[in-house]
């Protein structure tokens, strides 16, 4: 829902990985984006122009999906999938709250 008064809200976005330096010469981890109420986590990886791959959505300290609606207020890290590797191995992985570390264990 677009509003009709001009009214716009905040949300500071936090950048990990290689969305540091995504459109910019020199890395960032905040960006504070003005936008329109009615915004979701998706509006704000177009406004950004992040490219197609595999991101987790953690908004307050939760994880979404990218139709969550944002609020005036909110923060939202968007943390880009790890892959790559020699070797691959199957890992289990459990989220937890941001200010928790993600606990990794090898499968059985």
């Amino acid at each position: 829902m677009q509003s009709t008064t001009g009214e716009r809200i905040s949300v500071t976005i936090k950048l990990h990985s290689v969305l540091r330096t995504l459109e910019t010469t020199e890395p960032r981890s905040r960006v504070l984006l003005e936008l329109a109420p009615g915004s979701t986590v998706a509006t704000v990886v177009a406004t950004l122009k992040i490219p197609e791959m595999d991101i987790v959505y953690v908004l307050n300290e939760s994880v979404v999906e990218s139709n969550a609606l944002l609020h005036a207020g909110d923060t939202l890290a968007l943390i880009p999938a790890l892959e790559g590797g020699c070797c691959a191995q199957r890992v289990k992985t459990e989220v937890q709250p941001i200010n928790t570390v993600l606990n990794i264990r090898r499968m059985s």
